[in-house]
């Protein structure tokens, strides 16, 4: 299994935090960052950008 970067648990919770407070456009910039720093054999990866399109969608 491949370790997830510190970061990205950082970059996760911006995303959290600005989607909360009503601000989706820093929320889409945090979540695309997020994505961008998740390991390309992160199973999770997928998730992180079907979340993206969700985002974009609204």
């Amino acid at each position: 299994m491949t370790p997830l970067p510190a970061a990205l648990f950082d970059t996760l919770e911006t995303v959290l935090m600005h989607w909360r407070s009503g601000q989706a456009e820093a929320a889409l910039e945090a979540l695309q960052e997020a994505i961008a720093q998740a390991p390309a054999g992160f199973s999770e990866r997928g998730t992180l950008q079907l979340a993206r399109i969700r985002l974009l969608e609204r």
